[in-house]
């Protein structure tokens, strides 16, 4: 999954996309008012002059005019189109996902009603610089009909879209700059804040008029204040270029949009707008970022069909949709009000595709068990050689008899999983398949270590039986164990650990023939030339040792190269060292993601790059494990 994207900016044609700073802009609210033929007469006379008033006390007069018409009685053959559409279909007619025209003007569409003993106020706007239709609608309600006109003016204004033009910012592909309209003028620095949220819209021109077309799943996340009548931006988008400059477009502008911190809600539809199927995989999650893989506070709950956020999102949020196991679709979308309505996304969702979808995440959780178990053989080894070297010999018995029908019970069960998954012809699938060799592969380093272990509980049965006569059978006991423990090292590849034990065994037994053992895997262990010593030192000094996040940067990139030398010089000791240590180094990276903080931009990069590394990490155990064949 992808982190935050931010595309190369091509400048665009001035004479398009420029505002116009010679004088204020119109804010034009057009009201229509459905409400019982009762009411007195200069009732909206008074609530268009008070909220004409209101609105205009929240702006600098250079820079906003505020315009109010009243047209709930206006002749169907005056006005424009647009008004007596809406009269006639309500919100539904200023919903469109064609081009529109621009004429440079912004236009609130408000309505009133009467729910009950309530008086309800909606809201929508749409703009004429940009083309957009602000994402949602505001809605307030009150029983006092002297209030109303305030309260339409408090819920407007913050409403109120600021619009300008989006400039690419040279030597620079992650920002872009927005030239405000009249954002030069006295009070435009109260127009735009930091971490305020824009809508973007790509302009087209046809028969000298120019057209706005909202960018889907595109906005700008302002880095700070308005300087000079522009703003600096940060682009959030889930395509990899989400501007860029093609033949017939005249440029991109965009529009402020009201967002705040707030849980999201989010439902998922198929392409033809039906609720998902109850019994899709999906696995959702978000952040300001995105994120390859969630923390549990990222990750959504689900309550009848809508997937809600655990925590509060800051005013815009980068959803991932993981459906199945390998399927993900990313979606930027801007945080509104707590009580609004589930923000709707679509995806492909044939029944094909839950079944393939369900199959590759069965696949997933198995490979997710078996990695458990063959990180449960490693510890259980490493606790029976604590418990042995401490004399605990009893102790170890138990522990190792008890881990040994663990691991029999655990192989057995995954291993009919592993049959029964095969025997599925969505085995096929490319995805999939990976998936169940990954689970073989781990499987098979678990059978490997239960002769080991079943050796390792017969000498501690031996050793329980004749604890009597400690002096006689000690000797003999920690021999076989160094042994076992020398094998065991041997295999995984740690030849020092290896060396060092035999060591020990030398002065435990003075066995002749070990010496020459020794000596024959040091002569295997040594590395063949100046290039093959520098690889062994990045796999024992670097890589085995790496636990921060700068040590993993300066690693990870030479493991290609360090692999491929183990290769080149039939190092299979340096292969199977390197196998070994996977567990632990992704465990490690898994710490380091799970302790970032994703808040912090730093960190959001940060990911991305960790992202990197765990598939340069993959590339380098596929090679090694071919290596070895």
């Amino acid at each position: 999954m992808r982190g935050v994207i931010a595309a190369f900016f091509f400048a665009v044609p001035i004479s398009a996309s420029l505002p116009d700073d010679s004088g204020p802009m119109i804010w034009r609210v057009v009201m229509y008012a459905d409400i019982p033929k009762d009411y007195p007469a200069e009732f909206r006379n008074r609530f268009c002059r008070e909220l004409r008033m209101a609105l205009e006390t929240g702006f600098e007069k250079s820079i906003v005019r505020v315009e109010v018409d009243d047209i709930t009685d206006r002749p169907s053959d005056t006005g424009e189109p647009l008004w007596k559409n809406f009269r006639e279909r309500g919100w539904p007619a200023l919903e469109s996902d064609a081009p529109r025209p621009l004429d440079g003007r912004k236009t609130h569409f408000l309505k009133l009603t009467k729910a009950g003993a309530a008086h309800r106020i909606e809201a929508r706007q749409l703009d004429g610089f940009t083309g957009l239709l602000s994402p949602r609608l505001a809605m307030r309600e009150s029983e006092s009909i002297e209030l109303l006109p305030r309260l339409a003016g408090l819920m407007l204004t913050p409403e109120y879209g600021a619009a300008g033009t989006v400039i690419s910012t040279p030597n620079d592909a992650k920002t872009v700059r927005i030239r405000l309209q009249a954002g030069k003028r006295p009070g435009s620095e109260k127009l735009v804040q930091a971490n305020d949220i824009f809508a973007v819209s790509t302009v087209t021109a046809k028969d000298r008029n120019e057209y706005g077309q909202a960018r889907p799943y595109t906005f700008l996340k302002a880095l700070g204040p308005v300087v000079e009548g522009e703003v600096r931006c940060e682009v959030l988008s889930k395509y990899r270029q989400p501007i860029e400059e093609r033949r017939g477009i005249a440029g991109f502008r965009c529009m402020k949009i009201a967002t705040q911190a707030s849980p999201l809600r989010v439902r998922i539809l198929d392409m033809e707008g039906k609720p998902a199927p109850a019994n899709a995989p999906f696995d959702i999650w978000a952040s300001d970022t995105f994120l390859p893989e969630p923390t549990p506070r990222d990750r959504f709950d689900i309550l009848e069909n809508v997937y809600i956020s655990k925590r509060p999102l800051p005013k815009v949020a980068c959803v991932v949709v993981k459906f199945g196991a390998t399927r993900r679709e990313a979606f930027v979308i801007p945080v509104g009000r707590a009580g609004d309505p589930p923000i709707e996304l679509r995806m492909r969702i044939r029944p094909e595709d839950i079944a393939q979808a369900e199959f590759d995440q069965a696949c997933e959780e198995l490979v997710q068990k078996a990695a458990a178990a063959d990180v449960g053989s490693v510890e259980l080894y490493r606790e029976l050689g604590q418990l042995i070297a401490e004399g605990k010999n009893e102790a170890a018995l138990q522990k190792a008899a008890a881990g040994l029908k663990t691991a029999g019970d655990m192989e057995k069960t995954l291993r009919e999983e592993l049959a029964n998954l095969r025997a599925n012809p969505l085995a096929t699938n490319e995805a999939a398949a990976r998936l169940l060799n990954a689970c073989e592969k781990q499987l098979a380093r678990l059978r490997a270590d239960r002769p080991e272990l079943e050796r390792k509980i017969a000498d501690l049965k031996d050793a329980v039986t004749k604890a009597n006569d400690p002096v006689k059978f000690e000797r003999e006991f920690r021999a076989k164990e160094l042994a076992r423990q020398i094998a065991y090292h041997t295999g995984r590849g740690e030849i020092t650990i290896a060396l060092e034990l035999y060591d020990k065994l030398i002065e435990l037994t003075q066995q002749a023939d070990l010496p020459a053992k020794k000596a024959k895997l040091e002569a295997e262990w040594k590395p063949a030339n100046e290039a093959h010593a520098a690889a062994r030192k990045v796999l024992l000094e670097e890589w085995r040792k790496a636990a921060t996040q700068d040590e993993f940067a300066a690693v990870v990139p030479k493991l290609k190269a360090m692999v491929e030398e183990f290769s080149k010089n039939s190092d299979k000791h340096g292969l199977r060292n390197f196998l070994a240590s996977l567990p632990t180094a992704t465990g490690r990276l898994g710490e380091i993601v799970g302790n970032l903080d994703e808040s912090i931009p730093a960190n959001r990069e940060l990911l991305q790059t960790i992202k990197q590394w765990n598939e340069e990490i993959r590339k380098a155990d596929e090679t090694a494990n071919a290596a070895l064949k």
